[in-house]
This record gives structure tokens, sequence and C-alpha cells, in this order.
């Protein structure tokens, strides 16, 4: 089974429907499953396929297209995914004045992530500079966090690419080298031990962005790019929502000014 890529299978789903034409049989179903998702693993094969209008064996390779064996694979990953993360979008702060309450929180975030980034934008800028290619390894979470990041760069002269679904067999990232980059991005810390396994036996360099200290990391990774003080818990925080945006946008200003136009 691959497991790994039910932190992809939202964005799978949702390119999908972003893509594709309304009417496409594979929409419906991304449709549908987006629709049931934190309800998918009660869904069976036939009411699927009675839904959709089409057969048990197009869902079947529907699911075979996303990474998965079988549909029945697709629904005990989705489950897990619903325990683990989906938290992260269906939770919100419940206070009078929100508005208030999450322009200090940015604030303050934003004073502790200009502290730990501090020193360090230039050498990051440098190794990506240097660097053939430059990957980002991401959970659904986070791909569009980085999004923004990716077209700065583009604009800027150098190409970065994100991967953030089908990570298992993923064709980018067998393809690094020792000359390459790749970059982390787990903020709580759990998408980082899940895909650990994965990435350890890669040549290239690589970078953790997180907010979860641990010695362990100096193992693993040449550099690790703390987002947090101190380690966060499991609830959204502002850290989750904004941290990873604000931190690259440092590193893409220190990478312009250092080499743009070169």
């Amino acid at each position: 089974m691959n497991i790994h890529n039910k932190w992809g299978l939202l964005n799978s789903l949702i390119s999908i429907l972003n893509q594709a034409d309304e009417d496409a049989g594979k929409t419906v179903l991304a449709k549908y499953f987006l629709s049931n998702f934190g309800s998918l693993d009660n869904v069976n094969i036939y009411d699927a396929a009675e839904q959709c209008y089409t057969t048990r064996a197009a869902i079947r390779r529907f699911c075979q297209s996303l990474g998965y064996d079988n549909f029945k694979a697709l629904k005990e990953e989705a489950r897990e995914y619903v325990e683990e993360g989906y938290r992260y979008y269906s939770t919100s702060e419940n206070v009078e004045d929100y508005p208030a309450y999450l322009a200090k929180q940015i604030a303050e975030m934003a004073e502790d992530c200009n502290a730990n980034m501090n020193g360090k934008t230039g050498k990051i800028a440098d190794l990506i500079y240097r660097s053939g290619m430059v990957v980002f390894l991401v959970s659904d979470i986070y791909s569009q966090h980085c999004s923004d990041f990716q077209k700065q760069m583009i604009v800027n002269g150098k190409m970065i690419r994100i991967v953030g679904q089908k990570f298992d067999d993923n064709q980018l990232l067998q393809t690094l080298t020792s000359e390459d980059l790749l970059f982390v991005v787990s903020t709580g810390g759990f998408f980082e031990r899940v895909i650990r396994d994965l990435i350890s036996a890669f040549p290239c360099g690589k970078i953790l962005m997180t907010s979860r200290h641990s010695r362990e990391y100096t193992e693993i990774y040449d550099e690790v790019l703390y987002l947090c003080s101190h380690d966060l818990g499991k609830e959204r925080t502002v850290y989750h929502m904004y941290a990873v945006e604000y931190c690259l946008n440092l590193i893409a200003s220190a990478y312009q000014k250092r080499y743009k136009g070169k």
C-alpha cells in the first residue's frame, strides 16, 4: 500500500476539480469524493457508482490514477487522514473579537519568525542559487502556502518544483541528485516523521521547515529552519496558517537582493 499518498489526497482530488471538464467522468468522481470526504469510509462502491452514473471498474481505475490499489485502499487512507489531519480545515478559534485577536497573534508570530530566521535567509538563498533542482515536499495543507514562493523564484530566474501529491514512486523525487536541494515543510513535525523513510536515501541536500525542535534533525537535514521558538500542539495556530509563507517571503527577498538578474 502507498502509505504516504493520503497526505496529498485532497490535492489530487482538487487538482482534478480545477482542471478537468465539468462533465468528465473523473471530475464527477472527484466532486463526489470531495463532497463526502469526511465520511468517505462509510461509502460503498455500489452507491458511489450509482451516484456518479459510472461503473465499479471506472471507480477502481480512478483510484489507481491517484496512487491507490483500489477503492478500499483509498477509503482506508481517507479515514486515517480525517482522523489525523482533516481537523486542520474543520476547526477555528472561538473568540469574541476575532479580527483583533488574529492581528495580535500575527504580529507576535512575525516577531518570532524574524528572530528564528535572523542570519539564515542569506545562507538559504545561496544554497538555492547553487543547487540544480529545488523541490518542495509538502502535505496538501502547505502546497498552496509554497506556491507564491514558487512564482516569486521562477520570476527571478530560479525554477522551483512542488510535490504535494502522489509521493510514492514519484518520478521527480527519484531524479534528485547530490547537486539538488529538497525542502520538507512540516509545521508540526508529523508529516516529516511520516515521510522520513521515503527521503532517507535521497542523495540531495535537505532542508526542513518546522516548529518541532528535535536534535535528531541534525542527522538527517543540512539545515533546519524553525518557524516557531516553541513546539506547537495539534490545534491550528497562526503559525500553521501563515508562518510558512512569511518565512519563505523572507528567503525570497534575500534571494532577490543577491541574485536578481544573475
